[in-house]
This record gives structure tokens, sequence and C-alpha cells, in this order.
């Protein structure tokens, strides 16, 4: 079975250059959700001038965010996606995230004060969101920062699976 064959999922891209045609598929829709000049302020708060997807998933951002960065053209609707719905989750491995901050998509999420939780790593990469360095810790165990609160220790919590019971 394919990794994009899921009810969620609408797309898989396990490299830069597989990713370019999903990354402009996904820049062209909240683009076209773009208020027209008539609308009411009502139908605004409603957001309810558009229908479709409000999620942009990108797991490896260090392995994607190749040159070219493929998903620079992302970051362009991300200051509008509170009305327009591109919400981007990124991931990427700690190993030169202080370096990877100078990222345009990075960098623009970081200016909007973006919401972002960081894990275990190396005191070296430097402050990474808020006044955030990574250090070493334990499994699951982060620090979310957001722009109310700052930044607050977590804990994520991991479930096993529920095994499947066999039909015979």
């Amino acid at each position: 079975m394919s990794r994009a064959a899921t009810e969620h999922r609408i797309g898989y891209a396990a490299s830069s250059a597989a990713a370019l045609e999903l990354i402009n598929d996904a820049r062209s829709a909240p683009l076209k959700r773009l208020p027209p000049a008539d609308l009411t302020p009502e139908r605004f708060r409603a957001r309810n001038w558009w229908q479709g997807s409000d999620l942009c998933v990108v797991d490896d951002y260090d392995l994607v965010a190749t040159s070219p960065n493929r998903l620079l053209p992302l970051a362009e609707p991300l200051p509008q996606a509170r009305d327009i719905g591109p919400h981007l989750v990124m991931s990427r491995a700690m190993g030169g995230v202080g370096r990877a901050m100078y990222d345009p998509v990075i960098q623009r999420t970081k200016d909007m004060a973006s919401p972002a939780v960081i894990l275990s790593g190396n005191k070296d990469e430097g402050f990474l969101f808020g006044n955030v360095r990574p250090h070493p810790l334990p499994p699951g165990r982060g620090y979310f920062v957001d722009r109310k609160y700052g930044a607050r220790l977590t804990q994520a919590a991991f479930l096993l699976p529920t095994p499947v019971p066999e039909t015979g």
C-alpha cells in the first residue's frame, strides 16, 4: 500500500522534486480563497466564502527544503492563514536547525510568532523560537512556545496501537 493511500492524505512526496506539483497545488488553492471586494464583514468572520482543506503538513522539512526551496511558494499566503485556510505544520531534524532558522519559510513562521515545539537537541544550535535553546530532554518532552504564554515545558504521550483482532 502506498504511504499516501489514506483518507486523510491528498498527496505524498518523498523528495523535493516530487513535492513541486503538490506545493503548487497547495499554494494555488489558498490564493483563490482571498476575500472578494464585495465580501461583507459577517461572511468574512464566518469564513464561508470558500471551501476546502485547512492543513498542510511537511515532515522532514530539512530533506524537502533543499536548494531551491520547493516550499517557498507556501510562505506567501501564511499571513492570511486564519482567513483562507493554509496552516503549515513542519517538522525537521534538530541537527543544523540553528542555521535553518534563516530559511525563508521558517523565518516567515517565526516572524508571525507561530507556535513551535522544541524537543531535545544540542544547546549549540542557539535560541530557536522565543527564548528557548534546545538541550537534552527525555523522549516526548519539549517546550511549547507561543506568543500568548511564552515557553512551557510539555510532555507528549504515546499510546500503543490497539491490536487488530484476527478474523478467520
